[in-house]
């Protein structure tokens, strides 16, 4: 067996040849790590304002660790104002907040309502989860026209109603004395005593008594229904005695409702199909009918 001999530009490659293998990869590993390192940059472009396109990765790395560290201090200082106004508003404000047990008809229908009673100021203020458990159905709170809605039945909650009185459609009668909650006049029927309202008189008894009082209304066409509590007016001066109050509208005779002077006020709702005018007459003796409670239905 014969052994060639290497000749020393042979043994040189076999040297230089692995070094150059080891080199030339190395600068390929450094490439491709730029490659991404630059590929990293741009995808952090468009989600950091600051960082640049001609960065590098530590450039890059370093101006996030920064922007993080500045929004933990704002963060910080955000929360310590939240807490000093916190305190603040504690300290102007002061309320009781309470989580009652819940009895309805004396039966208790709830252990606790989380956070179901405020007391401020002397006043009371119920959450909207109490109410709803109490009459069956949320108020509704309209920030655009600060207002609460509530409606006992299961329609679309509409301000539909208006105050008799605000309306300003009584313009004219007799026996008639209107009870404005601003002049501090009162009348009373049954048990209750009333500053907002309407009486009617009639006096067909005295020697110079003018007949049956009456009320007039000038409604325009705009309503379908008014609601009303009658009941005799309590005075010492006039006996308990039954009336009738007629309805007309148009002019026209309607229908008419007889009305008892030894019950507490009635509830009566009169259709108007949204009639131009309304004339209420009290036929009766020698007596007074008071009206509370008078709406009117759009």
């Amino acid at each position: 067996m014969s052994i060639k001999k290497q000749t020393g530009k042979e043994i040189l490659f076999y040297i230089i040849v692995p070094i150059i293998a080891a080199i030339i990869g190395v600068i390929g590993t450094c490439i491709v790590q730029d490659m991404r390192e630059e590929s990293l940059v741009k995808s952090m472009i468009g989600r950091y304002e600051r960082i640049e396109e001609n960065m590098d990765l530590e450039q890059a790395l370093d101006l996030i660790f920064e922007e993080k560290k500045n929004l933990e201090q704002e963060l910080n200082s955000v929360y310590n104002e939240n807490k000093n106004l916190e305190n603040k508003v504690e300290e102007m404000i002061d309320a009781d907040i309470y989580s009652p047990a819940l009895v309805i008809d004396g039966l208790r229908e709830e252990k606790s309502v989380g956070k179901g009673v405020v007391c401020l100021d002397d006043n009371i203020y119920f959450s909207s989860e109490i109410c709803t458990r109490i009459w069956g159905r949320k108020p509704v709170f309209d920030k655009s026209d600060n207002t609460v809605y509530y409606s006992e039945n299961r329609e679309m909650i509409v301000e539909n109603k208006v105050d008799l009185i605000s309306e300003n459609v009584i313009y004219d009668g007799k026996y008639l004395n209107i009870y404005e909650a601003s002049n501090g006049d009162t009348f009373s029927m049954g048990s209750d005593t009333f500053n907002k309202g309407f009486t009617i008189g009639a006096d067909n008894y005295s020697i110079f008594g003018e007949g049956n009082g009456y009320a007039l209304f000038d409604l325009k066409g705009k309503y379908s229904k008014l609601n009303v509590s009658v009941a005799r007016v309590n005075r010492g001066d006039l006996g308990i005695e039954d009336a009738t109050l007629k309805v007309y509208l148009n002019g026209e005779y309607e229908t008419e409702y007889a009305l008892s002077g030894q019950k507490p006020p009635v509830s009566i709702t009169i259709d108007l199909n949204y009639a131009n005018d309304l004339k209420l007459e009290l036929c009766g003796s020698k007596i007074v009918y008071g009206f509370s409670e008078c709406t009117l239905e759009k």
